[in-house]
């Protein structure tokens, strides 16, 4: 097992697709930054006070980023092609050749995309303080309290992450991979709050979509509800990809 888990490692991180958006993702970080210094500066030469303009601190910038559905937009692009390309080129059936089964198969490569979402927030984490250190932004002291909020958007990010994944094992195309991988967080919003409207329930079904619990982690009072709904996605999604997959056919 740590054998396939070293290989699915070594596959997903030496793709181009990987290199390509974790650039994208840290140049996403340091324009944010460059775009609120920017305006904060207008803002502060144009007589307002640099605490009038809300966001212009470090912590606020990375939540922002991390929140703002970029980091999981690069990430699923970057699944759906690392599970396409086994279909592609056929290595699923020497690798079960060699005596592994699908779960333990899905099970390294979930590992996999735990450790390269991780490394995306890691890395936005440390270029996003950087870049402020070096523009003169507001560095707030990291508290317990930052680090729950992290944490728990964190949590909600691999949530998705292994959404995708799930996904992109049971389609098992490059091409569809990505259609559903992108048009899903898109889409299924916008149906989720259309049947909030008809139903006219106090409950909403949509504040339980994993992107929305995602924004409320600025929020401390949310975290359980964060924790409970990341958790679940996470349960439900493996469950599913375990069950399903056992019963797909593999050409």
């Amino acid at each position: 097992m740590k054998k396939l888990i070293k290989l699915e490692l070594r596959n997903i991180l030496k793709q181009k697709s990987f290199l390509i958006c974790l650039i994208i993702s840290n140049a996403l970080v340091i324009i944010g930054i460059l775009a609120s210094s920017f305006l904060n500066k207008m803002i502060i030469e144009a007589g307002g006070s640099e605490d009038l303009f809300l966001g212009v601190n470090a912590f606020d910038t990375y939540m922002g980023y991390i929140t703002g559905g970029n980091i999981t937009l690069l990430l699923a692009i970057v699944i759906s092609i690392y599970f396409g390309s086994e279909a592609s080129d056929g290595t699923i059936k020497n690798i079960i050749a060699k005596g592994y089964t699908r779960t333990e198969f899905f099970t390294s490569k979930i590992i996999s995309v735990i450790f390269v979402t991780l490394i995306f927030i890691l890395t936005a984490l440390i270029l996003n303080y950087l870049m402020c250190f070096i523009m003169g932004i507001n560095i707030n002291a990291f508290s317990l309290k930052h680090l729950i909020q992290i944490g728990s958007a964190s949590l909600s990010i691999l949530a998705e992450t292994i959404m995708f994944s799930a996904l992109s094992f049971i389609i098992f195309k490059t091409g569809a991979n990505i259609v559903a991988n992108i048009c899903i967080p898109l889409l299924l919003p916008l149906a989720l709050t259309l049947l909030d409207v008809l139903s006219k329930s106090k409950i909403k079904v949509s504040d339980f979509w994993i992107e929305t619990t995602t924004t409320l982690s600025r929020d401390t009072s949310k975290i359980p509800v964060i924790l409970i709904v990341s958790t679940c996605y996470i349960i439900v999604f493996i469950l599913l990809s375990s069950i399903l997959t056992k019963r797909k056919e593999i050409k």
